[in-house]
């Protein structure tokens, strides 16, 4: 055919050929390790910003679960600071803050053995640490802690000083607290099979220790550690060491403490042995602890001063069987609590638990005799019971002498019952707050020689209380002696851990005398004369924290409180009156309406938020200042003790002060005749004062004195 023979039209376009397929799988492969290569970069850069800036520090850290670093400065490569670290610690371990922590070249290289990094810090510090418990509730049920198979860190870090100015246990000022820690730390030693805790040192409440510990990373995680302790610049000396070894599991523990004779103390001893299984539900084994005439006070100045001597064992015979703690002590040198010794000649007790179930806790006795020197003073015998529903004491008094455990007590044999009961310790419904209900019934004579003869012959009191974290609740509480009887009611609460108490309550005092309750000391104001109190009180008052003096505190106080006293007698002395504290908005007024053998005084004033701003009023008109003889104490002589001081005269002045010590401004006047305090006499007296603020510092004051005489 003509038309299969026809040539091709020249316009039309030759087919492509294809791309081969392996070119397209080679782009896609290069494309991806660019990608990655990007992406491994971007990584490696922003690790880089990561550890070599304070933001990329600071970003890091909020990655971390339970940590909070407030103010950070530097890197975490090279040198380092912060204003605080706050660690939450596993369980209810409570958390660690560390305040001012900083460290100075940390160095990381290459890690070896199969370990990523090499972290070296030349310089670890940290001003204070201090272990706040936890506010979490414990658990319904505790499960025994699962044993250690290794320690074993992907890193090896190595710490030339590690340093803590103060760490303390707890936020309380008053909180125990070890000082001048000192530490020289290596985590994955040899090869990452050992840590080394070298150079150990610290000071406490006048000792100073030393030691060192380690620790393989491997099973049996075999624990090697020693302390040496002893004392700085204390009479008599002491000396005392402790060691440890053994697999974590099961570690033997031996501590001993000797304290070198003196003229007045026999050598001293302390012994003890024990296997500690730490991840056991009952983690004390065989223990065995001696003592020979120890006294306490030679190892902390808050303690009293003792002669212990006795011992201390626990036993255990199975998991299903109870454990057995007894104690046995004798104190050599029992003495009254004012003297600064234990008023305790004996104590003997007994604890049983099940290895198998630890949360229950028996203790079967419990008994104190209590004494100072040769003088019984009675015993405390208590049981009680710890479980996960509850715990309870009971307590029973037998002629329990107050005044032979102190002196400043009443002179009564005492005998009676005070139960403590505990509920919600253990729970994990926050709602339910730890709660201890408390009640006591104690009767006993009065025979104290330092008493009249008029005085009642039997006191009795009782208590009903109900404590928790946010409320203190007291139902009831009375002192009754014969006719004499006071009372106090009330409750004190918050809403939660950080709102103020709010306090209110009712007190009243009827034919009451203090002096049966507590003589105080021979001198006391209650031993001058015939003492009759009747009294009533209520208080509806909000405290705020405050840090400053009293005059802070009370004006930070808001609310109202106020006392009435009416046909009272103080050491023989008639009075009358009424105070009061009023503060609605910040801004304390305290009154003060006084009437004492005929004697008036009346005090007013404003207590301020800034102290720049109070202001009292004082009023005296006292036309018969001996009435107020038996009040007044004459200075001690050499040959005399202590006596009323006679006083005489009548003085009449008023005043107002502005301010707040040490800046304050006052003026006033005073007018007296007859005046005579002891052996001084002044037959007329006029005087007017005028005092400026600090910033000016003037004085204005004449005194015309007429007739003055020293005896």
């Amino acid at each position: 055919m003509a038309d299969d023979d026809a040539p091709l039209d020249a316009a039309t376009p030759a087919p492509r050929t294809p791309a081969p397929r392996s070119r397209r799988l080679w782009i896609g492969v290069g494309a991806t390790l660019a990608l990655v290569v990007a992406l491994g970069l971007g990584a490696v850069a922003a690790i880089w910003w990561a550890v070599h800036s304070t933001a990329g520090t600071a970003w890091l850290a909020s990655w971390v679960p339970r940590l909070t670093i407030v103010a950070p400065k530097g890197s975490l490569v090279g040198d380092f600071s912060a204003e605080r670290i706050e660690i939450g610690l596993p369980g209810r371990a409570g958390t660690l803050r560390l305040d001012a922590p900083r460290w100075h070249a940390l160095g990381v290289t290459r890690g070896s053995d199969g370990r990523w990094l090499h972290l070296t810090i030349e310089t670890l510090h940290a001003d204070r640490v201090v272990l706040l418990p936890s506010t979490t509730p414990a658990p319904a049920t505790s499960e025994p802690a699962a044993a250690l198979s290794t320690l074993r860190l992907p890193v090896e870090i190595e710490i030339a000083s590690a340093t803590v100015d103060e760490l303390r246990f707890g936020a309380d000022a008053a909180a125990a607290a070890v000082r001048g820690l000192h530490a020289r730390v290596h985590l994955g030693a040899d090869g990452g099979k050992l840590h080394r805790f070298d150079d150990l040192s610290a000071s406490y409440d006048g000792a100073r220790a030393t030691g060192r510990a380690t620790i393989t990373a491997d099973a049996p995680l075999a624990v090697d550690a020693k302390l040496a302790a002893a004392s700085v610049d204390a009479t008599p000396a002491w000396q005392a060491s402790a060691a440890a070894s053994g697999p974590l599991e099961a570690i033997d523990v031996a501590a001993s403490a000797r304290v070198t004779p003196t003229a007045t103390r026999p050598a001293q001893s302390f012994d003890g042995r024990a296997v500690v299984h730490p991840f056991a539900p009952w983690p004390l084994g065989d223990l065995r602890v001696t003592t020979q005439a120890l006294d306490l006070s030679a190892f902390s100045r808050a303690a009293p001063q003792t002669s212990l001597s006795g011992e201390a064992t626990a036993t255990t015979s199975g998991r299903d069987r109870p454990a057995v703690v007894s104690i046995a002590l004798a104190n050599d040198s029992a003495g009254r609590w004012n003297e600064g010794r234990l008023p305790v000649l004996r104590l003997k007790g007994e604890l049983r638990a099940r290895p198998d179930d630890p949360r229950v806790l028996d203790v079967q006795s419990l008994v104190a005799e209590l004494g100072a020197g040769r003088l019984a003073g009675g015993s405390i015998t208590a049981t009680g019971r710890w479980a996960p529903d509850g715990w309870n004491v009971a307590a029973e008094l037998r002629r329990v002498r107050p005044s032979v455990l102190d002196a400043r007590a009443p002179e009564t044999s005492l005998d009676g019952k005070v139960d403590l009961v505990g509920t919600g310790f253990v729970t994990t419904t926050p709602a339910i707050e730890p709660v201890v209900e408390v009640r006591a019934d104690i009767a006993g004579p009065l025979v104290d020689k330092r008493l009249s003869k008029a005085a009642p012959a039997q006191a009795h009191l009782k208590l009903d209380a109900r404590v928790s974290a946010h409320a203190i609740e007291l139902r009831s509480a009375e002192a009754r002696a014969g006719k004499a009887r006071a009372t106090l009611s009330g409750r004190l609460a918050r809403t939660d851990a950080n709102a103020p108490w709010h306090a209110t309550g009712k007190a009243a005092l009827a034919d009451f005398d203090p002096a049966p309750w507590w003589p105080g000391a021979t001198d006391s104001l209650w031993s001058r004369g015939v003492n009759r109190l009747e009294a009533k009180g209520d208080f509806d008052i909000v405290l705020q924290p405050s840090n400053g003096d009293v005059y802070a505190q009370l004006a930070a106080v808001r609310g109202r409180a106020h006392v009435a006293v009416a046909d009272s007698l103080v050491a023989g002395v008639a009075i009358t009156g009424s105070a009061g504290l009023v503060n609605p908005d910040g801004a304390a007024r305290p009154t003060l309406d006084l009437v004492a053998g005929g004697n008036t005084v009346h005090a007013q004033g404003r207590l301020a938020a800034s102290g720049g701003r109070d202001e009292w009023q004082l009023a005296v008109d006292a036309p018969q200042l001996a009435t107020l003889s038996p009040w007044l104490v004459a200075a001690r002589t050499a040959k005399a003790g202590p006596r009323t001081a006679p006083v005489a005269g009548a003085l009449k002045a008023s005043g107002r002060v502005d301010g707040r010590w040490p800046d304050v401004r006052s003026e006033g006047e005073l007018h007296g005749t007859g005046l005579r305090y002891d052996t001084i006499a002044v037959r007329r007296a006029e005087g007017r004062w005028k005092v400026g603020s600090a910033a000016d510092a003037t004085l204005d004051a004449t005194l015309d004195v007429d007739g003055l005489a020293v005896a």
